[in-house]
């Protein structure tokens, strides 16, 4: 159900709205370390330029299960 919560000063929407960049990743020492915040900060973008009150998400890098160790080590 939506709350519909006022937000008076908006000259987008008469009512408050979330936009999120959801950004998920398994860390690894290649990586550098605002990858994270970066790709997450990218999504909110996103979601703001597809007309807001909504969510982006991705896990980055994308890899495929079978590619994945617990323990992080991807060599046998």
């Amino acid at each position: 159900a939506a709350l519909q919560i006022p937000h008076a000063q908006s000259q987008v929407n008469p009512y408050v709205t979330l936009s999120m960049g959801v950004a998920s990743l398994l860390p690894n020492s290649t990586l550098p370390s605002n990858t994270l915040l970066d790709d997450a900060d990218r999504l909110l973008y996103l979601a703001k330029q597809q007309g807001r009150n909504r969510i982006f998400d991705a896990e980055l890098p994308p890899i495929e299960v079978s590619e994945w160790h617990p323990t992080g080590n991807t060599s046998s």
